[in-house]
């Protein structure tokens, strides 16, 4: 099953909360979940409501990586729990999908970029 998630900070964001259910839509989840809660906040009840609904097999589809994450620490703690229950993730804008062995070269690759730009800060 292909199961959305879609998060806004704000009610004017430019990336609206109704344009990612259209792109989650028309990808085919057929379950969305969403919220409209700031990026900075650590309680993300409908995310977690996600992760939880997931079961082994399903997929997790986000429009950008930024939905999923908002650290590394963050991305490798979301992916290890996917990856306990069996469950894989997309991400629409970077064509990722970690259900194939290039989506998950693709995924360590952006985490030690960032890793690296972190560390150069």
């Amino acid at each position: 099953m292909l199961i959305g998630y879609a998060r806004t900070s704000t009610s004017n964001q430019k990336y609206s909360l109704e344009d990612q259910i259209e792109k989650l839509t028309s990808k085919g989840c057929e379950k969305i979940f969403s919220e409209e809660i700031s990026s900075f906040s650590s309680n993300r009840p409908e995310f977690e409501k996600a992760l939880e609904f997931a079961r082994e097999g399903d997929t997790l589809v986000m429009t950008t990586l930024s939905r999923f994450a908002r650290s590394i620490s963050d991305l490798w703690k979301n992916v290890e729990r996917l990856d306990a229950k069996g469950v894989s993730f997309q991400i629409l804008d970077m064509n990722l999908d970690t259900s194939t062995p290039t989506g998950k070269l693709l995924l360590t690759m952006l985490g030690a970029v960032y890793q690296l730009a972190q560390a150069a800060n």
